[in-house]
């Protein structure tokens, strides 16, 4: 009782989350983005209603323990003529004539009744039943796989889109900085072209580069749009007033983290491929077992009525002398089925899935090796933007003091308008280079995260 309200609060607090997203702008972590994510997004839902559905076949499978008990009730009109001679009734369609042998066909019909209780009890099987319900586990397990990697892939997309969202808002805080940057640039140069203190055309080409500088805005604005919607897809909601939490992502570098490329068997990805691996074994075990004969219990007991007298020739027509039962038979035994020229087939769809279950083993290796690549390729790649990232603010410092130089040398008329304009496009550069560095670390991680298959790489890097 306890476990169902803390699921309800949870879905409470979910959906209030969702609606208060609905109705404004709201800043979310990358926690919380992973959450909705995992209970929202309808590809993850598919795969949990497949892993629902294969829990219940384990059940359908246990089933084939159960015997077989069938019931059947039939009334018919027919004629009753008979022959000697043996007949096959193929599929059921030569149809079976209890009747006297005449010499001459009466085609008077009378009114039949029969009813049968049939049991058939599988109780030896040679472990065919066993194996069928390991079958259906190992299904649920490769479902219960699927669906873990389903999880995980995506929750990898959503902290890429993420950390790239976080990217394209510190990128449009940069062009709105150089925007002020220019229009105050364009401000004075012109006050100082009216004055005569600068050419008229220094005028003209700060509003250029105030020009230029609104269009930076717009593309930059127009990116960050685009990644919004990109990642209310991901999390399953249709707002597109989702902002990403830029509180820490900018103020430190993650920490690295070793990744250990001998002991990736806990990978989500792999994971699936060894169900394959063992499903197949296991279909081979059925295949090689379904050679081998059935023991059945079987019983039955049964009724029938007829409109034929069964102490003379005589008969009576309406239906009440020919439902009512007038002979009871019951039987019980043992049946033996063996199909002894089924081995053939047997041996040769055995040696089939052998062969599957080698090639999943292949598929296993090489995606084993996919991984240890993708391990070393993100290592490398993780080290490369930590040292980008180290040197982005010392560039950046550099940048804004190159910047107040030169315009102050500007103003006083010690350097030309196209050394101030250099200085402006390199400060520019020096704040975009300082957000796609620290970005570029976090999605590094990201990727390190992938190739381990652990999201915990960056949740916990705080």
């Amino acid at each position: 009782m306890k476990s169902l309200k803390i699921k309800f609060a949870m879905l409470v607090a979910i959906f209030s989350f969702q609606i208060v997203i609905a109705q404004k702008n709201i800043s979310i972590n990358l926690q919380q983005a992973l959450q909705m994510a995992e209970s929202n997004y309808p590809g993850i839902k598919a795969k949990q209603a497949q892993l629902n559905g294969s829990i219940a076949k384990i059940s359908s499978a246990r089933s084939g323990y159960l015997p077989e008990v069938s019931v059947m009730d039939q009334y018919l009109y027919s004629t009753n003529n008979g022959i000697n001679g043996t007949y096959y009734s193929e599929g059921g369609m030569a149809i079976p004539t209890s009747g006297g042998v005449r010499k001459d066909d009466i085609y008077r019909p009378v009114w039949g009744s029969f009813t049968t209780l049939f049991v058939d009890w599988k109780f030896f099987t040679f472990g065919k039943v066993k194996a069928g319900v390991n079958l259906s586990r190992q299904e649920m397990d490769q479902a219960n796989a699927d669906y873990v990697n389903e999880v995980f892939q995506h929750k990898i997309k959503v902290a890429d889109t993420y950390y790239l969202l976080l990217m394209a808002e510190k990128l449009t805080a940069a062009q709105e900085e150089n925007l002020k940057r220019a229009d105050a640039f364009r401000k004075a140069v012109n006050a100082y072209a009216q004055s005569g203190l600068r050419p008229g055309a220094d005028s003209s080409y700060t509003n250029a580069e105030y020009a230029k500088a609104q269009i930076s805005l717009t593309q930059s604005r127009q990116y960050e749009r685009s990644l919004r919607y990109k990642l209310a897809e991901l999390i399953g909601n249709s707002s597109s007033t989702i902002s990403a939490d830029t509180m820490d992502a900018f103020n430190k570098i993650p920490s690295n983290i070793f990744i250990d490329s001998t002991k990736i068997n806990a990978h989500p990805i792999l994971k699936f491929y060894q169900t394959e691996i063992e499903m197949s074994k296991t279909r081979t075990q059925i295949i090689e077992r379904s050679f081998y004969p059935n023991l059945s219990l079987i019983g039955a007991g049964w009724a029938r009525g007829s409109g034929l007298s069964n102490t003379d020739n005589s008969y009576n027509t309406d239906v009440a002398s020919g439902i009512p039962y007038q002979a009871y038979n019951y039987m019980a035994g043992i049946s033996f089925k063996w199909n002894l020229l089924n081995y053939a087939k047997v041996h040769y769809d055995t040696e089939f899935e052998r062969w599957q279950t080698q090639r999943y083993q292949f598929l296993y290796d090489e995606q084993s090796l996919i991984i240890k690549r993708q391990i070393d390729d993100a290592e490398m790649q993780f080290n490369t933007a930590l040292e980008q990232a180290q040197l982005a603010p010392l560039q950046l410092k550099s940048a804004k003091d190159s910047y107040a130089q030169t315009e102050a040398r500007y103003k006083s008329g010690l350097a030309s308008f196209p050394e101030l304009t250099q200085s402006f496009y390199i400060l520019n550069r020096a704040e975009t280079d300082m957000a796609i560095a620290y970005s570029n670390v976090w999605r590094a991680l990201i990727l390190k995260s992938a190739a381990a298959g652990d999201i915990n790489m960056i949740i916990n890097n705080k």
